[in-house]
This record gives structure tokens, sequence and C-alpha cells, in this order.
């Protein structure tokens, strides 16, 4: 799971009933385009042996969710992990991938998920910078 954290969002969290409603309006269309900016950045970086891991990033089997000042992107893809972080655990045992295999996922995964978040960030950030300036004015 991946988290972005945005500064102060906690003590704006706590006031939200004082926020006015078009700053929350704008906010929460900031979080909508930045899973959708993450969702097309995360994408490409996924290594592809079928396609399934891949199309279940916000499509079928994952998802993207969307609740006032919460936005999610997700896979339920039971591998996700195993190629995102390079191991997984099976019978009580952590099992780690030694070499590439059709995906070409590298020893020790490829944070597809992670990458595409920094890589989204600039983004992100423009997008809340936006919309709280609009609401603010």
């Amino acid at each position: 799971m991946i988290t972005l954290k945005i500064e102060g969002a906690e003590k704006a969290l706590r006031k939200f009933k004082r926020i006015p409603p078009k700053l929350a309006k704008g906010i929460n269309t900031a979080i909508r385009k930045s899973i959708f900016q993450i969702e097309g950045d995360v994408k490409p970086l996924v290594p592809v042996d079928t396609g399934r891991l891949r199309a279940s990033i916000g499509g079928q089997g994952g998802g993207k969710i969307f609740k006032n000042l919460y936005g999610a992107l997700f896979t339920n893809v039971k591998y996700a992990s195993w190629i995102h972080e390079g191991k997984m655990r099976r019978n009580g045992r952590t099992i780690y991938i030694k070499g590439m295999g059709r995906a070409r996922t590298p020893v020790g995964g490829k944070p597809f998920m992670k990458l595409g978040v920094k890589k989204a960030e600039p983004e992100i950030e423009r997008y809340f910078k936006k919309e709280i300036d609009k609401a603010l004015k």
C-alpha cells in the first residue's frame, strides 16, 4: 500500500467543520485528479507478462475510491506485492524473486506504485495549489 501524505492535512481534517464548502470541493477535485495522474504514471511502469496486473490497477479487479477528502488507487491481484516488493510469504516462508522471469521483473522487485507516485508528485502539488488558490479567491 502506498500512502501519499499531504503536509498539514491532519490539522485541516480536524478543523473540517470550519472548512468552507468551496475549499472542500476544491480539495476533492485535486484528490480525484491526483488519483488519475498516479494511475497514468504507474501503469507504464508495471512489468508485463499477461497484462493482468497492469489492467487491474484502477480497473478490472482493482479500483479507485473517492470519498470526501479521500482517494485511493489499488489492485487486488494477489501477486501484485510479489512484483512490487520482490518477495512474498508462502507456507510461512519468505520467497524472493531470484531472477528475471517473462515479465522482466528485476531481482528485488519493481516498486511500480512508489515510482509512479514519485513521478506524479509535481503534478499532484500543482493540482492542490491550483484548487486551493481558486477556492480562496
